[in-house]
């Protein structure tokens, strides 16, 4: 394929052919049948002719191109040429809306797609200690301010029909929807808190509805919401002599999805939506609840679902710490402008009273990570940290990495192998994998290490200070200009680098002093986070509309 398309002379080819719309379309058939991978693979091969820079840029192929470069490794996150991938997202979106000037809505929606899969394209923001989306978000995302196709199509103002709420009957419970997400499972300490006080009803979206739990932007998810949004007609305006991509059933779909969605939704006050997803996006076109909140947690901030949310009809967002509230506020302001409170309450673990079980004769000099199967927990910074001191051993509780990894995190892993083989760690490592009771390996732990890249609070963090582990946090590269750890935790956790943490380290664990240091930690993680407090505010904003008493 890239030796034919190289020898194209695509300078001759007359522009009403539409050779690089039938290229960028022939990619976004492969993307839409899970073929990411192979996707990427052919985007490089029908890349290699000598297209005209411009029409190549506003087709949407420049912007596919660097983001299959990154998908495939072959550039990684600190080699992008940032002022080349903002050009080729910028041509994308307003290539979409040229598209759209000439009617074609499928197309607009399409080159659109291209520029938001590089501007969100996770090895440029979930994993790594600096992003342009955290530090300068108005800068960074300035080309869909103006994006018609944004607003025409997916955020097209409209009148909402809002039920009678049940509390207008003498005695009536609130009836409380919470809504679960594709990114993880945090909502059950809400649920606990809501209980005996409301009717709690919890919904799963993405197990009914496989295409809500795609949390990477595929050519179908525009088109989709366009249908829901009432701006792409029934049949998704696709053509019998047009690539199939979109679907030719696309409007079927979105009408089955969204009448399950509503009559999960009907006869509810409250709605909680747990992630900033596909599901929420949804939830926020549908909802006719009176209230609608949405909780944001930290990589979907990082996501594209964000800006796809109808926020005038979102009541309150709910962050769980300062670092993510100021960045989500300054993430609408960037591309809706929309003016929603956004919050912060803290995560609901009504299990943390439960940890302190007593430590083992070896906690004294055991570290330990919850959670670190994924790159963003940096467990290479654990064990810089572990080698600095050959008497120190490491607990790691929690899933291990998937046997088959994607070309960005692979490196990460094979390292990750090598070191815990080799012969000055393979005997000071325990690996204990996944456990519904944490409480036990915590026993285990004398020292609870938060070496994240970024978090938004970190629930295993404070669940090990809960169980009187010593906190040693690294300050979270990603949010660390936005105030870091420093935020939610005593200042004395957070270190700066790893000579800081080997300090505190020693300090902590010296005879005499570890018993005294961890049971101060675990007093500081009871005081700031203490359930029964969070499950109130957790009520007070729920039931009444206030996270405050006052």
């Amino acid at each position: 394929w890239a030796r034919g398309a190289a020898a194209v002379d695509t300078g001759a080819l007359p522009v009403e052919l539409g050779a690089l719309d039938a290229v960028a379309e022939t990619l976004r058939l492969l993307r839409s049948g899970k073929r990411g991978r192979a996707a990427d693979r052919a985007t490089l091969a029908l890349d290699a002719a000598a297209w005209p820079e411009a029409p190549r840029a506003s087709s949407g192929l420049a912007a596919r191109r660097l983001a299959a470069d990154l998908s495939l490794g072959l550039v990684r996150w600190d080699e992008v040429d940032e002022a080349g991938a903002a050009a080729a997202a910028r041509a994308a979106v307003r290539g979409a809306d040229s598209a759209l000037d000439r009617g074609d809505r499928l197309l607009a929606l399409a080159r659109l797609g291209d520029g938001l899969s590089l501007l969100f394209h996770r090895a440029r923001h979930a994993e790594v200690p600096r992003s342009e989306l955290v530090e300068d978000p108005a800068g960074y995302l300035s080309c869909l301010r103006g994006s018609r196709t944004l607003h025409d199509l997916l955020l097209p103002e409209r009148p909402r029909t809002v039920a009678a709420s049940s509390l207008a009957r003498p005695g009536a419970r609130p009836r409380v929807l919470v809504a679960t997400g594709a990114y993880g499972d945090f909502h059950a300490g809400v649920v606990e808190a809501l209980q005996g006080v409301a009717d709690v009803t919890v919904c799963d979206p993405v197990a009914e509805h496989e295409e809500l739990g795609r949390k990477v932007l595929d050519p179908q998810s525009l088109p989709a919401l366009a249908v829901l949004a009432g701006s792409l007609d029934q049949e998704g305006a696709v053509d019998e002599g047009r690539a199939t991509w979109a679907g030719r059933g696309l409007g079927s779909w979105v009408s089955r999805v969204a009448r399950s969605l509503q009559e999960q939704l009907a006869g509810h006050d409250v709605v909680l939506a747990d992630w900033a997803d596909p599901a929420t996006v949804w939830i926020s076109h549908l909802c006719p609840a009176p209230r609608l909140v949405v909780r944001v947690h930290a990589l979907d901030a990082l996501d594209p679902w964000l800006h796809l949310v109808q926020w005038e009809r979102v009541e309150r967002v709910v962050t769980v710490s300062e670092p993510l509230r100021s960045l989500v506020v300054d993430l609408l302001a960037a591309v809706s402008g929309a003016d929603v409170p956004v919050e912060v309450v803290p995560h609901a673990v009504p299990t943390l009273p439960g940890l302190a079980r007593g430590k083992t004769d070896a906690a004294r000099t055991t570290l330990g990570m919850i959670g670190w199967g994924r790159r963003v927990k940096d467990v290479h910074w654990t064990l810089d940290l572990l080698e600095r001191d050959p008497a120190w051993q490491l607990v790691l509780v929690g899933a291990d990495f998937p046997a088959a990894s994607n070309p960005v995190v692979e490196p990460f892993v094979t390292r990750l192998r090598e070191r815990l083989a080799s012969p000055a760690l393979r005997d000071r490592v325990q690996i204990v994998g996944h456990v519904e009771d944490v409480g036990e390996p915590l026993r285990r732990i004398g020292v609870i290490v938060s070496a994240s890249v970024r978090e938004s609070w970190h629930v295993g963090l404070v669940e090990g200070a809960a169980s009187g582990a010593v906190p040693v946090v690294r300050d979270w590269p990603l949010l660390a200009s936005r105030g870091g750890p420093r935020t939610l935790f005593p200042d004395e956790w957070v270190v700066d680098d790893l000579d800081g943490a080997e300090a505190r380290v020693r300090r902590v664990t010296a005879p005499g002093t570890w018993e005294r240091e961890g049971a101060r930690a675990r007093e500081q993680a009871m005081t700031l986070f203490d359930p029964d407090a969070v499950a109130e505010t957790y009520r007070r904003l729920l039931l009444d509309g206030r996270a405050s008493a006052g």
